[in-house]
């Protein structure tokens, strides 16, 4: 029976860490705006896992995104990147 719970347990620790890690990402991102500043992020850079960085130009605030949803209305790949047009 504690087995049993041990396993329940740990498949609600599992899918609970993408949920959290998405809403981590938001709030750091912030729609695109500096959290201290309220100025625009601009993109920086895109590191060799996808992950694209943010930075504030006013502060140097600086974030990561990993997912995709957290920055969707984003558009930072160029087209050859996102497999379309050349």
């Amino acid at each position: 029976m504690v087995k049993v719970l041990y396993f329940i347990f740990g498949i609600l620790v599992v899918l609970l860490i993408c949920p959290i890690g998405i809403i981590l990402e938001k709030k750091g991102f912030n729609f695109g705006y500096c959290p201290i500043c309220h100025t625009k992020l601009r993109h920086f850079a895109n590191d060799s896992q996808g992950g694209r960085g943010y930075i504030c130009d006013e502060c140097n605030y600086h974030t990561w995104v990993t997912y995709n949803c957290v920055d969707k209305q984003r558009n930072t790949r160029t087209p050859k990147e996102r497999g379309g047009e050349k």
